[in-house]
């Protein structure tokens, strides 16, 4: 129990440091560090790290062998170490750091959902010409204006709070994936 312990705080924090690395250095060279194209690239940090803390647990801990809830036992461990760094990172980030990045990041998604709304309100005006305003498909696509604005004020809300947040509840269950399958990869 020992050995999973220690091996997982060890590629947890490395994790972690990593993913900080990753964020800043994001951040200096494009300014757009939570812009999808860039923020998607820390999933590798993620796997590389998964699969380095079973690979070494299971060839250099463990002599070779590794039962599949054993190799659960040391991805979620070190999931949930690095998770908890990299989420109070986003948010000190965001907070302390680089808060013009939260505003840069809604203004981005604020401008693909307003660019989305109009596109809709073109169709329902042109629907309602159309139709007039009982038909089936003027009322569906003015549900999705409505529900639209709903997304498009939550977003002008979003706090440094809200993206930590984010960041832990996905990469938590993307590192229940991954570890789930490297698991029964690396399993013997």
């Amino acid at each position: 129990m020992q050995k999973i312990f220690k091996t997982s705080l060890i590629f947890g924090i490395l994790g972690g440091i990593f993913f900080i690395l990753f964020l800043y250095f994001a951040y200096i060279i494009t300014e757009k560090s939570f812009d999808a194209n860039v923020k998607s690239l820390d999933f590798f940090i993620y796997l590389i790290t998964l699969s380095g803390a079973l690979y070494w647990f299971r060839f250099k801990i463990n002599e070779n062998k590794m039962k599949f809830w054993t190799g659960m036992g040391v991805g979620m461990i070190t999931n949930l170490v690095m998770v908890l760094i990299s989420s109070f990172f986003v948010y000190i980030f965001l907070e302390n750091i680089a808060p013009k990045q939260l505003t840069k990041y809604k203004e981005q998604q604020l401008k693909i959902i307003e660019k989305i709304k109009n596109s809709l309100e073109v169709d329902l005006s042109k629907q309602k010409e159309k139709t007039g305003e009982k038909d089936k498909e003027f009322e569906k696509k003015l549900r999705e204006k409505k529900e639209f604005d709903i997304i498009y004020e939550g977003l002008s809300k979003v706090t440094a709070y809200d993206m930590a947040w984010y960041e832990w509840r996905t990469k938590i269950l993307i590192g229940i994936f991954m570890t789930f399958i490297i698991s029964a990869v690396l399993r013997k």
